[in-house]
């Protein structure tokens, strides 16, 4: 690694090269090319080259923290870490700081997007994919404390982004193995109870198809009660157009859809209810889709009383996912 300064940062760095033509008028590249927004973080793309995330901590203990153990400086380690032990993960070019800010800079996927986005497109082979990437890490001792789909890319491999607060760990207990398997639960709605199974085998979190069996129903059971303890939380963010959920233009609150869109109406059957009907009726579709239950989904509210839906039908819900919804205590 190279050592370097510039403009008043401090940066660690593969190649000098990195920094070149960007970094001294980022903030022009951050205005044109922001990605997320928060504010302790900013993500924004460098010309289709590079990903950066800019740190900014505002509360106190967030800037100790920060000059302790700057977070830039703990993903670049772990991304390092886990590219030299061959998992596959985005390349991590440097980190810098300045002060309490600091800077993580990684090799950007034009055009590639993640698990997440991509979740109407899973196949068996996709699942081999992930129950690969995943017994790679388990049996490496590599522990994710938030793996799931949104933290997965998806072009021809599977690739980890977002590898902050990853770990080595001495050995697998069940509960780590339940938190490694809450990338499958994101998933179940499009997947049966015999391909969570088959994955939980192939990724080294049960030894028998019989044990993968009583694992996925424990768990189906434990996101149950994650998903309802949860559930005052979403609909909050949902009612306040969280951007998670909705997006919002020309004073109409559309769904957001798979690929990061926002739904299209093109199709879309509106109808007219009392607010508070409509509003109910748009939470318990956020609120199935979250539980992984299928249903017909109103696209779009408008105006706070007509919904738009979607025009196909209402599905029929199989014994597997009448199972599931009994397990899961949705009511």
């Amino acid at each position: 690694m190279i050592q370097v300064r510039r403009n008043s940062w401090n940066w660690q760095l593969r190649s000098e090269k990195v920094l070149d033509g960007w970094f001294d008028d980022f903030p022009k590249y951050m205005a044109a090319n922001q990605v997320k927004h928060n504010p302790q973080r900013t993500v924004f793309t460098v010309d289709n080259q590079y990903y950066v995330k800019l740190f900014t901590p505002h509360k106190l203990d967030d800037k100790i923290r920060e000059l302790l153990s700057p977070r830039a400086r703990l993903e670049f380690e772990t991304g390092i870490e886990l590219e030299n032990a061959g998992i596959p993960v985005i390349q991590y070019l440097g980190w810098g700081r300045r002060g309490v800010k600091g800077m993580l800079v990684t090799a950007a996927e034009p055009g590639v997007k993640t698990l997440w986005q991509r979740r109407l497109e899973i196949t068996p082979e996709l699942m081999d994919k992930l129950a690969d990437l995943t017994r790679q890490l388990i049996e490496k001792r590599f522990y994710h404390p938030d793996y799931h789909a949104g933290n997965i890319l998806y072009g021809n491999d599977l690739k980890l982004v977002d590898v902050y607060g990853i770990l080595r760990i001495d050995s697998y207990g069940p509960e780590k193995k339940y938190r490694m398997c809450r990338v499958l639960l994101g998933l179940k709605e499009f997947i049966s109870d015999a391909e969570a199974a088959r994955f939980m085998v192939s990724a080294g979190i049960a030894g028998t198809v019989s044990e993968a069996e009583a694992l996925w129903s424990e768990y189906l059971v434990r996101d149950g009660v994650r998903l309802n303890k949860d559930w005052e939380k979403r609909s909050r963010q949902i009612i306040s157009n969280y951007g998670k959920f909705v997006i919002v233009k020309d004073g109409i609150i559309y769904r957001r859809m798979p690929d990061e869109s926002a739904a299209s109406l093109d199709d879309a059957k509106p109808c007219e209810y009392s607010p508070e009907e409509a509003q109910r009726l748009w939470l318990e579709s956020f609120r199935k889709e979250l539980f992984g239950i299928p249903c017909r989904k109103p696209l779009a509210l408008k105006n706070g009383n007509r919904l738009y839906w979607e025009a196909a039908p209402e599905p029929t819900l199989t014994d597997e996912v009448k199972s599931r919804i009994a397990k899961m205590q949705f009511q």
